[in-house]
């Protein structure tokens, strides 16, 4: 069910990281790690279908932005392509 579990500051940085989690647990393919604390149940079934995977998201850009592309970086390629310059 879990893959991996990552301290925080393996997956998190910057002056706030002391507000997010202690530690980081990534599912196995087809199990979404949310719940409840309401339920009495572990494991089930909702309506809901669908779920955000760790590996699975990718960028096209006309340029080559090689392949060790992190989210973190988007922000600014993007607002440089998209706003011209001064």
């Amino acid at each position: 069910m879990i893959r991996e579990v990552f301290d925080t500051l393996e997956i998190y940085s910057g002056p706030l990281v002391e507000k997010g989690p202690d530690l980081i647990a990534l599912g196995e393919k087809g199990f979404d790690l949310k719940g409840s604390l309401k339920k009495e149940e572990i494991f089930g079934r909702t309506d809901l279908v669908g779920m955000h995977t760790w590996d699975d998201a990718f960028f096209w850009a006309q340029e080559n932005h090689g392949q060790d592309l992190k989210i973190a970086d988007l922000a600014s390629i993007i607002t440089r392509l998209l706003l011209p310059e001064e």
